[in-house]
């Protein structure tokens, strides 16, 4: 399952970890917040090795749809109800802070990942869901930090091509960039600055030791100060407690060719759905959609993913012929409060992630925050806020863990039904 994301785009060549080998900061995982924070420790003078278990890049920060977006991934409206409106508006404002970080990243940088702002949508399909972002939109209202607008049916099959939601808000601040370029650009930045990187190199364990850690990484050892784990989907098999508070779940994407270019608007936003199936979607380049969504469980073992076939026709009946270049997945990190988190463990490592399919902004600004308390020895005010927010282990533990898939595959067969009736 090639990515569309991985075409032309080379991956750094590194060593493992085989001796020891000695910085101020261990930080595992070379995704969006791993490779973020260890931007942000280099930059600051501290020595930094980073320990990635495969190919930088390769989970769901060189696999996402590329969508830059605004806020979180729970709606504010009810963060407000479950922890008071200064905590929501601290949140908001790191949210804003992350599209401006990386704005300024590609920038200064020149980092070569086509950023662009486009907008974005976001867009139900019942009243229901059309009422609750309006409740949002609504809510968001109160900083006034630009102008969102309400998209009704018919604005909607303008902008976007397909006249199958009922309504939904445009925030222009949405931008777009090629993912795996942004990342792998970023990292080639951070090893300029000194940074180690060693790929294949999976995290066994580690353990306190004079004032720091010891840990063990493929055939060697890292001796440091700080441990930042910044795994996300793919927490170590040692790291107990953030394996309780991760539930890893796959999206798939699928990438078609425009035979006519006209087919859907050239300009259009990046758009998601709060449809049962999540869908969300983009153009690409003069003649390539990209569609993502929930696929049917069976389909993730074969790599190939009619379901979306079946949901992009539903959505866009004038591509339901169009050819298949590109199909493939990867995991998004699920919490149980549907919100990203920044915590401090009892043994003193730091752990972050759980973007819940919303990371490609929050992730780097995690991997700043996380940085910067380290470089400060104290978190700033909105990243404390953060952290007051209680990380939640999943019920049952290790058991209901393993009920996970006779549920999926219930909901599957339940699917399987409906996409058959449609």
């Amino acid at each position: 399952m090639e990515s569309y994301w991985s075409v032309g785009v080379e991956v750094p060549e590194t060593s493992i970890v085989s001796t020891t080998v000695r910085v101020d900061a261990a930080v595992v995982g070379a995704g969006f917040s791993g490779i973020a924070a260890a931007y942000y420790l280099a930059r600051a003078g501290l020595r930094v090795a980073i320990l990635e278990a495969g190919e930088a890049a390769d989970g769901a920060s060189g696999r996402n749809g590329g969508q830059v977006l605004p806020g979180w991934s729970e709606n504010m409206v009810r963060i407000a109800e479950h922890h008071g409106v200064e905590v929501a508006e601290a949140l908001w404002s790191l949210s804003e802070e992350a599209l401006g970080r990386i704005s300024e990243l590609v920038d200064v940088h020149r980092l070569e990942c086509d950023l662009v702002q486009v907008g974005h949508l976001e867009a139900g399909e019942t009243p229901g869901q059309v009422a609750e972002l309006e409740a949002e939109m609504r809510f968001l209202d109160r900083w006034r930090t630009r102008e969102r607008c309400w998209w009704d049916p018919r604005q909607i099959e303008s902008a976007v091509g397909t006249s199958a939601y009922q309504g939904g808000y445009f925030d222009p601040a949405g931008m777009a960039f090629h993912p795996r370029r942004y990342a792998l650009g970023l990292l080639r930045q951070t090893l300029a600055m000194g940074a180690q990187l060693y790929q294949n190199t999976p995290v066994r364990g580690w353990e306190r030791r004079n004032g720091g850690f010891r840990v063990t990484a493929g055939p060697g050892v890292v001796e440091c100060q700080e441990v930042v784990l910044a795994t996300n989907a793919y927490p170590p098999a040692d790291a107990p407690w953030l394996r309780s508070r991760i539930l890893p779940v796959s999206s798939a994407q699928i990438a078609v060719k425009l035979a006519n270019p006209q087919a859907v608007p050239a300009n259009m936003p990046t758009v998601s759905d709060t449809k049962a199936e999540l869908n969300y979607y983009r153009r690409v380049g003069k003649d390539t959609f990209l569609f993502g969504g929930r696929a049917l469980a069976s389909e993730f073992r074969r790599g190939a993913f009619p379901s979306l076939r079946r949901q992009l026709a539903m959505l866009f009946p004038n591509l339901a012929e169009s050819a298949v270049t590109h199909q493939w997945s990867g995991r998004i990190a699920i919490t149980r409060d549907l919100m990203p988190h920044l915590a401090r463990m009892q043994d003193g490592v730091w752990a972050l992630g759980g973007y819940t399919g919303h990371g490609a902004a929050l992730s780097t600004e995690f991997g700043f925050l996380v940085a910067d308390a380290i470089v400060h020895q104290r978190p700033d005010p909105r990243a404390e806020a953060l952290m007051a927010i209680d990380w939640q282990a999943f019920p049952l533990g290790r058991a209901g863990r393993g009920l996970l898939p006779v549920v999926v595959g219930a909901l599957d067969l339940r699917r399987r039904l409906t996409l058959r009736q449609r």
